[in-house]
């Protein structure tokens, strides 16, 4: 197990955008390694930064739980957006939630604005 995360820290240092999302979801809780949020959000981050749209949106939930951290609705919504406008349906459904339910953002009254 030790020289499967090896070999991905490697290929993420290299630059591979695909394996720093695949360390975030390793980190985030699987078999390979123990749940540890902080090293998911560093390399979430990292591949988000490269335009991966699937950590931007599990960087979202991360921000929108709290997974390692306080619960920060507004950056959860700002990567939801970014991860939407990639066509990232995770993040669309994430996202219609948020705005539906007032998480961040003003509550739609549908009564009001029908």
């Amino acid at each position: 197990m030790k020289d499967f995360i090896k070999q991905h820290i490697k290929d993420a240092k290299a630059g591979s955008s695909q394996t720093m999302y695949y360390l975030g979801s390793i980190y985030e809780g699987s078999s390979f390694a123990s749940e540890d949020y902080e090293k998911a959000i560093e390399w979430y981050t990292k591949a988000a930064s490269l335009g991966h749209f699937q950590a931007m949106s599990n960087l979202g939930a991360s921000y929108r739980y709290g997974w390692g951290g306080e619960k920060n609705y507004a950056k959860a919504i700002e990567l939801y957006i970014k991860a939407d406008d990639l066509e990232n349906l995770d993040a669309t459904y994430a996202l219609g939630y948020m705005y539906s339910n007032g998480l961040g953002v003003e509550q739609i009254d549908y009564e009001r604005d029908s």
